[in-house]
């Protein structure tokens, strides 16, 4: 039974201890479906590979 109170105790230790912050990726990208100076479409992404069929989707929220 102490054994169990052992195990116990030090999943207790190791999950209060502070998470590690991990660091955002700054990657860049090329976007050769914007256009520089382009104001409307400027959150665009390819979503298919395929080739022939196409379609948008346009929100009408500022927040996106």
């Amino acid at each position: 039974m102490a054994k169990y109170y052992f195990i116990f105790i030090v999943i207790i230790f190791f999950n209060c201890t502070k998470p590690k912050k991990i660091k955002a990726l700054n990657l860049k990208y090329n976007n050769s479906l914007i256009i520089k100076g382009e104001t409307h479409f400027n959150n665009i992404a390819q979503l298919t590979f395929s080739g022939e069929n196409a379609e948008a989707y346009f929100s009408p929220e500022v927040k996106n």
